[in-house]
């Protein structure tokens, strides 16, 4: 009686364990999902505000001083630094969020919203020679060379300055997408030890060794296909890891190494049978 209690107590608890599971689960897939949305619309509003950007360089309207147009180029330059700094923080919130999960989705955020925001801060700095050739007046016919000179001085400090902007934003743009592979890196070799028996090649023993590996790491979608490759190598010994040896530690060669595995496995089967029927 008390051994059929405690039976009934372990599915009782297997099955807590799962709900709080898919809890978690759905937590975390409605967080990514508010992130993305959020990001989606800051997207939209610095892309409005670029379009606007271009519109306003390419006017010849600021030909003498213009107020109303002085305050749109103003409230563009606001806008854009606003959400330039609002979409590079969504950004990398979402990119924490998804973390290694889904590796080609997170480097398609790192270089869209780069990409972003470096047009964004190049048109802050083209906004801004626009205020400049709204308020400074138009150099006429007679003003003299030394006048003419400094102006030629002014545009070449402000494209100076500009270059030196774009490239700041580069930096750090590759700063961030080598410290994600870095951590990236870091989870990878970090694995929790893995209580199972290694194979060292006995093909009798390789479906048993399959099961066990395939139910434990092969399944799990936690898990990247370089991290189920350092499973693997761990619990191969003898012939079995001599099989695998030259294969690198990537994704694609984890697939590969499985296979190889397989085939061998399936090659001794199929020569037992014979041996078998003869």
């Amino acid at each position: 009686m008390f051994g059929a209690q405690r039976g009934t107590w372990n599915q009782d608890k297997k099955r807590s364990d799962e709900i709080k599971q898919r809890i978690i689960e759905s937590v975390k897939m409605s967080d990514i999902r508010y992130l993305k949305s959020v990001r989606t619309r800051y997207r939209t509003i610095l892309q409005r505000e670029v379009d606007l950007c271009e519109r306003l360089v390419q006017s010849d309207t600021y030909e003498t001083i213009d107020e109303e147009l002085l305050a749109k180029v103003n409230k563009s330059i606001k806008t854009l630094e606003v959400y330039r700094e609002k979409l590079e923080i969504q950004s990398k919130d979402l990119c924490r969020a998804i973390s290694d999960t889904d590796e080609d989705f997170l480097c398609e955020v790192l270089e869209q919203d780069g990409e972003l925001a470096e047009k964004a801060t190049e048109c802050c700095i083209n906004l801004e020679e626009v205020k400049d050739s709204i308020l400074v007046p138009r150099m006429k016919k007679d003003e003299s060379s030394e006048a003419s000179a400094n102006m030629g001085e002014l545009v070449h400090l402000q494209r100076d300055m500009q270059e030196m902007v774009i490239n700041q934003m580069k930096q750090q743009r590759e700063f961030f997408v080598n410290q994600e592979k870095r951590q990236r890196e870091q989870t990878a070799v970090k694995l929790p030890k893995l209580d199972m028996a290694s194979f060292n090649g006995d093909r009798l023993k390789w479906t048993e060794f399959w099961d066990s590996f395939e139910c434990t790491v092969h399944n799990n979608r936690n898990l990247s296909g370089i991290e189920k490759m350092n499973y693997l190598n761990s619990k191969l010994t003898g012939e079995a890891k001599r099989a695998i040896s030259g294969l690198a530690l990537s994704n694609e060669n984890y697939t590969v190494a499985v296979k190889i595995l397989k085939e061998r496995s399936a090659r001794f089967r199929k020569s037992s049978t014979y041996i078998t029927r003869a």
